[in-house]
């Protein structure tokens, strides 16, 4: 839940026991995290936090402007209201919202898998325009996939897929290749007709490996 904390001026001796906690709202801004602070001449250390606008922006502002209410956007207030996206609404933004808080933001559930590990995305798509100049605008049923899982999000890693083809792209997918392609052990199976059950036995059965198994079934079915 957003906590709203109210403009006012502020006494920078107390400053540094105001608690900000991610999703404090300060106007269209949401904070995301404290960062490193300032040096700030005979009044020692600024505050400050990264915070993102309800436009999709981002932006960095210290404790200090947030309360004063200085700082109230990212700077979107400053532009012509034509050329606003005017998709905050829509579940392509939601997705590219969603992508940047697992890869940003430590206290979304989803970090350890993402941002934890070292998953960033292209600087660029920090503007949601970018993003969807990019990738275009999310098709019905799909959503937005890495190709390579241990790779950024970035244009030539990114596609829309559906949930099967998702599924089938995990740190967990095994994969084993037949007729010089790669392929999930799923589909792999598929294609020389035989089970995904029958390939872990045949694999047992020959003391080898899956891929093993898939040779010794393509050589079958050939």
């Amino acid at each position: 839940m957003a906590i709203a904390i109210l403009s006012g001026k502020i006494d920078l001796r107390n400053a540094r026991r105001i608690a900000v906690p991610p999703g404090t709202v300060f106007g269209m801004l949401t904070v995301d995290q404290e960062i490193e602070g300032k040096k700030r001449n005979g009044a020692g250390w600024k505050r400050r936090f990264l915070l993102h606008c309800s436009c999709g922006g981002q932006r960095e502002a210290s404790l200090e402007k947030l309360r004063n209410g200085d700082v109230r956007s990212c700077g979107c207030t400053k532009i012509p209201s034509m050329l606003r996206h005017g998709m905050s609404s829509t579940r392509t933004y939601k997705v590219w919202a969603h992508m940047k808080e697992r890869c940003t933001n430590p206290t979304c559930k989803a970090y350890p898998g993402w941002g934890g590990r070292g998953i960033s995305f292209d600087k660029a798509w920090m503007v949601f325009e970018n993003f969807i100049a990019d990738m275009g605008e999310k098709p019905p049923g799909k959503s937005l996939d890495r190709i390579d899982n241990n790779g950024d999000y970035n244009r030539k890693n990114c596609r829309w897929a559906t949930p099967a083809e998702q599924s089938r792209n995990t740190r967990r997918t095994i994969t084993v290749s037949l007729d010089k392609v790669e392929m999930c052990i799923k589909d792999a199976a598929k294609r020389v007709n035989i089970s995904h059950s029958a390939i872990r036995h045949r694999a047992k059965l020959l003391n080898g490996t899956l891929q093993d198994a898939i040779d010794y079934y393509a050589a079958r079915h050939c």
